[in-house]
């Protein structure tokens, strides 16, 4: 029985594919690890594995690591943000929002322009408008923060 000690050495991108992928699936289908196991615990050797087995449970059963996920966008050259991306893209569009304010706000409060201009492009990629947010201030700043994406 595979546990929470033990996965990490399960997921690195060090192993044969095939193990990789057999290992995910397992991972995936093994309800006794909590979710919070697979949102950036291991080295970065890891995290793209951790998003796939993430991606293979599926929303709504990863509800509890979405804000989360949203964190692997502070550096788009992680390994798995991308993936990361894409997952997150799939959400309700409800959720989706919900998230990427809490995100937003979380970025603010950092001085993070980097994961602003990467969570601004959201905004693009699923034309939300500002009507959409709760605050619309954190749409605003968003569309005021995206030199890297104009």
């Amino acid at each position: 029985m595979i546990n929470n000690e033990n996965y990490l050495e399960l997921l690195n991108w060090g192993l044969p594919k095939e193990i990789q992928e057999k290992n995910i699936t397992i991972l995936a289908n093994n309800k006794e690890i909590n979710n919070q196991a697979f949102v950036q615990q291991g080295d970065k050797g890891c995290w793209l594995n951790e998003v796939k087995v993430l991606e293979k449970r599926g929303y709504p059963y990863i509800s509890d690591v979405i804000p989360q996920l949203f964190e692997y966008l502070q550096d788009i050259n992680w390994p798995g943000s991308r993936e990361t991306y894409q997952l997150l893209l799939s959400l309700p569009r409800d959720v989706f929002i919900k998230n990427l304010e809490l995100s937003v706000e979380k970025a603010i409060n950092t001085n993070d322009e980097s994961w602003l201009g990467w969570m601004y492009k959201f905004i693009i990629d699923l034309d939300i408008k500002k009507e959409e947010f709760i605050k619309e201030e954190n749409y605003i700043i968003l569309k005021n923060n995206n030199e890297y994406y104009n």
